[in-house]
């Protein structure tokens, strides 16, 4: 019987032969829990600083 999970390897092992599909999934998972919380915060940082001018943006 033909599996995603398999699948899903055989594809993994074209471009990252070291890596299992589990071990991505493992890392999407503490993303998915952190990833909005570091959102939130640098939209947070970003409100309490000035926009830069379009000379201060093209100057460089």
């Amino acid at each position: 019987m033909f599996l995603i999970a398999d699948y899903n390897d055989s594809l993994i092992d074209m471009f990252d032969p070291s890596r299992k599909s589990s071990e991505i999934k493992q890392v999407f998972s503490v993303l998915k829990k952190e990833l909005p919380q570091l959102i939130n915060k640098v939209l947070e940082k970003q409100k309490s600083e000035k926009e830069l001018s379009k000379e201060q943006r093209t100057s460089s």
